[in-house]
C-alpha cells in the first residue's frame, strides 16, 4: 500500500509542477530579475564620487534611468545593500581615512553627515567603537 501511495504522490507532484511551469503567472519573481548592470555600475560610481553629501534617490534615478524602487531592488540583489546604506558606508570609510586630520565636527561636514553627533552615532553603530577610540587606536 505504501508503494502505491508513493507513486500516486509522485504523479500528483509531477502534475502540479507541470501546471505551475505552464502557468506564466506562477513564475518565481526572483528567477525573473533582469539586472541592468550598467545602471548599477553608474549608481555605484555616482555614490563613490559624491561621498561628501547625501545623494537623493531622484539623482540616482536621473543617472541610471531606473525608478528608485527598481534601482533599490537590483542594487540590493547585486550588492547586498541598499543604495542609501552603500552611500553611508562609503562616507564612513572616507571619514575613517580622514580621522586625525581635522576635528570630528569638520570631518562630519566633509563627509556629508548632519552634524558631529549624527556622524558619531553612525560610526559607532557601524564599526562598534567610537570615532574617538578609533582615532586613538589608529595613531598607535
Amino acid at each position: 500500500m505504501s508503494a502505491c501511495s508513493f507513486s500516486i504522490d509522485q504523479v500528483l507532484l509531477l502534475l502540479a509542477q507541470g501546471l505551475i511551469d505552464a502557468d506564466k503567472s506562477c513564475v518565481d519573481p526572483a528567477k525573473e530579475i533582469l539586472f541592468d548592470h550598467r545602471a548599477i555600475d553608474s549608481a555605484r560610481e555616482f555614490l563613490l564620487t559624491h561621498d561628501d553629501r547625501v545623494v537623493h534617490s531622484s539623482e540616482l534615478e536621473s543617472v541610471t534611468g531606473l525608478s528608485r524602487y527598481e534601482l533599490s531592488r537590483q542594487f540590493n540583489k547585486l550588492l547586498g545593500t541598499s543604495p542609501y546604506r552603500y552611500s553611508v558606508n562609503r562616507r564612513l570609510d572616507k571619514a575613517r581615512r580622514l580621522i586625525g586630520q581635522c576635528s570630528f565636527a569638520d570631518l562630519a561636514q566633509q563627509c556629508g553627515f548632519a552634524d558631529q553627533a549624527h556622524f558619531s552615532r553612525l560610526f559607532k553603530s557601524t564599526f562598534g567603537i567610537t570615532a574617538g577610540k578609533y582615532a586613538q587606536l589608529h595613531t598607535h
